[in-house]
């Protein structure tokens, strides 16, 4: 898992923030890991 680094104006982040950056990085790794499965599918039905 790569880590996130988010720099807001105030160069605090909040938990509310820290929250939505997981939640965000979450969901991204999510579509890379579908978009992984779904290039071994197309490799294997050739």
């Amino acid at each position: 898992m790569n880590p996130v680094t988010i720099i807001t104006r105030s160069g605090v982040l909040s938990p509310q923030d820290v929250n939505f950056a997981e939640q965000l990085a979450r969901t991204i790794n999510g579509y890379f890991r579908q978009a992984r499965e779904c290039q071994k599918i197309a490799a294997y039905s050739g």
